[in-house]
């Protein structure tokens, strides 16, 4: 860990009561004679402190409140703090140099908490409200365990149906490939990215989340090659932890301190991250454009059992256009495959009357939340619609 040594630090061995701006370094202690620290009553003068006597603490210029010589939670650098009543809402200690053992005792405790007799600690409610959970919990799981003991114990009254309902999960599930006796599922060490098991849409979920993984281990690789060849002060920035207001102040100026020397380490580090994730992106669509490809060229898909037609000239509608697009289809594919064709869906351009035949498709289907009532008027539009649709069929 390094440190920087502050301008305005003083190491003093045989003076008290001096101001002192608080150092860079945690060991540059008070001295023996006035081990504790305290901070300087004066807002104007921040993270100042002066080297005081354990019954000088709250006197000579430090904070009024801060009267409790503290040695025990840092040793080696002893301060004067607060009352610190846990859960305490008014908090009073003793004076200046007063003995005695209730040091710091509590007036009024937070809500939810209950003063002790002797005033030195709050005790929590939170108790009773786990303890509540708990009981809820216990007597749910309990008639829970009892529901389906009685459900386990009652006989089939319906083996058929039930029978059905295993049968209609096993479809269900996903199973490797079988003919005839039932699918056994996958392995539980199938690996998905290469394995089809639920088609390619499937398997192009599972390569995404593993490009996500390898991006994640490479950025956080990325940044502890930092740590290993930059600085290992990049661990600990802003975790540091304090205790003291001394050591608060040391830690927040060795801090920043540090992040400006390190600054471009973060720069680079979120540049890298950046251009890795875009040109991965990159060749991770390309590499999943292909994958697409050639899963649909060496499998039969539904693309491989249809062909589409275009640039089909106009006809009136009254034709059968399904056969004559048909025997087009058999005649300019040859015999060979002609016996091929199955059958020919034309497609109807009816863009410019969308909200009619909608408005007549809700009137056939007969729906109950709609009139039935047919006026002449609206057969007219029918009969003109039909007419006018017709003409449009490629």
């Amino acid at each position: 860990m390094q440190h920087q040594q502050h301008r305005y630090a003083q190491v003093l061995t045989d003076e008290c009561e001096a101001d002192l701006k608080a150092p860079a370094n945690p060991q540059e202690a008070c001295p023996k004679n006035c081990p504790f620290s305290a901070e300087i009553n004066n807002p104007k003068e921040y993270c100042h402190f002066k080297c005081v006597k354990p019954e000088e603490c709250g006197t000579k210029g430090t904070i009024p409140n801060q009267t409790i010589p503290e040695k025990e939670k840092v040793k080696e650098n002893p301060y004067c703090r607060y009352c610190e009543v846990e859960a305490c809402a008014r908090c009073t200690s003793s004076k200046p140099g007063e003995e005695d053992e209730a040091v710091e005792h509590c007036e009024q405790c937070m809500t939810g908490y209950t003063l002790s007799e002797d005033k030195k600690e709050c005790v929590s409610h939170g108790d009773d409200v786990f303890l509540a959970l708990a009981a809820v919990g216990v007597v749910g799981g309990l008639l829970g365990a009892a529901w389906y003991t009685s459900l386990a114990m009652k006989s089939t009254v319906n083996p058929d149906g039930l029978k059905y309902a295993q049968a209609s999960q096993m479809r269900m599930m996903v199973t490797q490939d079988h003919h005839g006796d039932e699918g056994q599922p996958y392995p539980f060490d199938t690996n998905l990215m290469s394995a089809h098991v639920a088609g390619p849409g499937t398997t192009a979920l599972f390569r995404f989340q593993g490009a996500v993984l390898i991006w994640g281990f490479l950025v956080l690789g990325l940044w502890f090659g930092f740590v290993l060849f930059v600085s290992k002060d990049l661990l600990i920035l802003g975790n540091r932890a304090a205790t003291t207001p001394r050591q608060l102040c040391e830690v927040v100026f060795w801090g920043r301190h540090r992040q400006m020397e390190l600054v471009w380490t973060k720069c680079v580090w979120i540049l890298c991250a950046y251009l890795l994730g875009t040109i991965g992106a990159v060749v991770y669509g390309v590499m999943m454009a292909k994958y697409f490809v050639q899963y649909d060229s060496e499998r039969a898909t539904l693309s491989d059992y249809v062909a589409v037609l275009e640039g089909v000239p106009k006809i009136s509608g009254e034709e059968p256009a399904e056969d004559l697009l048909k025997k087009a289809v058999e005649d300019a594919v040859g015999e060979e495959v002609a016996k091929d064709v199955i059958a020919v869906s034309v497609g109807w351009d009816f863009s410019q009357y969308i909200s009619q035949v909608r408005h007549f498709i809700d009137e056939e289907a007969g729906n109950g939340c709609r009139s039935q009532i047919f006026t002449p008027r609206m057969a007219s539009q029918k009969k003109s619609l039909r007419a006018a649709a017709t003409k449009h069929l490629v």
